[in-house]
């Protein structure tokens, strides 16, 4: 078999463990470990490699993409799901094969959705802050019940479909809105409108990915059309929530927010410095949102399958197995 050499970008020290075992399998081949980014200084890091396997928020664009095709870096894998942030038409002017992990734990986004949701209907995570101050009474934080209420799901895709499962045990009323009726025959009621969504759910929770058609999709006119207190979860790309039209609806709303300009600051140690960005300054200031620093996915076995599924796509690059695309 060919000798293939494999370079792995943004390895964080919870991952180099599973890629270390990879390698034992798979003697054969050689995995070479970086922890920083891929940007158009780095991708000469990669002089030599059939494959490039990436996980970041920052944009590769043509620049980055050229480098690597230049260097002769025939693929280029995303151990996550969204590809959102590569340019997808560099990918193809180069000659270049891209692929994703698109089903690394489902389960693990639809836990922390489900779990996230019932922090913010019993307030919780307001008493843990009035706790630590040392303040034990109960009041204000008067919580509500899932039971009994209506929660609307935009995206019925792997987590979407995962969220819906657990949700069932809850005793709620499930509606969707998707491309897909996919679980119509389980007994899952669509709408075919999305205002008719944001009429009659208590909840919302959003797993949708983030590319232009869903840029947005939750603007002014949503908020508006929504229940007073409807609890937003945003499990999907901050992309798809308008921040502005966000801001402005937190009064009548509960959210649960991943923000649209996390880049400069998630997976970063902003303890000793300032942060500039207004609008995740108000988010954070607000003490009826929960940030999820885009960590939903965050469990060993997601990371595990997440690095596992990435190299063995960078290997069935190299022995020519088809179904490759991006999902």
């Amino acid at each position: 078999m060919q000798r293939m050499a494999i370079t792995v970008y943004s390895v964080r020290d919870d991952e180099v463990a599973y890629f270390q075992q990879w390698q034992q399998a798979h003697p054969e081949e050689q995995v070479q470990l970086i922890k920083v980014d891929l940007t158009v200084e780095t991708a000469t890091l990669a002089a030599g490699s059939h494959s490039v396997i990436l996980l970041q928020t920052k944009p590769v664009d043509v620049t980055i993409i050229q480098v690597l095709a230049q260097l002769q870096v025939a693929n280029l894998i995303v151990r996550a799901v969204g590809v959102d942030n590569i340019d997808a038409k560099a990918i193809t002017q180069f000659g270049m094969q891209l692929a994703n992990v698109p089903s690394y734990s489902p389960r693990s986004v639809a836990e922390f959705t489900v779990l996230q949701l019932l922090q913010l209907l019993r307030q919780s995570f307001r008493f843990n802050i009035a706790f630590k101050k040392g303040d034990f009474r109960w009041t204000p934080f008067l919580g509500e019940e899932l039971v009994g209420k209506t929660v609307g799901v935009i995206g019925t895709g792997r987590i979407g479909a995962a969220v819906i499962a657990i949700l069932k045990g809850f005793d709620v009323h499930i509606l969707a809105y998707s491309h897909h009726h996919n679980l119509a025959a389980q007994g899952v009621q669509y709408v075919d409108q999305l205002p008719e969504l944001y009429r009659r759910c208590d909840v919302l929770t959003l797993h949708i990915p983030g590319n232009a058609e869903n840029t947005r999709l939750i603007d002014g006119a949503a908020f508006q059309a929504m229940k007073p207190g409807m609890i937003l979860l945003n499990m999907a790309r901050g992309s798809v929530v308008d921040t502005q039209a966000l801001l402005a609806a937190m009064d009548q709303h509960i959210i649960l927010a991943t923000y649209d300009n996390e880049a400069p600051y998630f997976g970063q140690d902003y303890s000793q410095r300032k942060i500039d960005d207004l609008y995740l300054r108000a988010l954070m200031q607000r003490d009826d949102v929960l940030l999820a620093p885009h960590m939903a996915f965050y469990t060993k076995p997601a990371v595990e399958n997440m690095v596992n599924q990435a190299l063995d796509k960078s290997l069935a690059f190299l022995q020519n197995t088809p179904t490759l695309e991006v999902h």
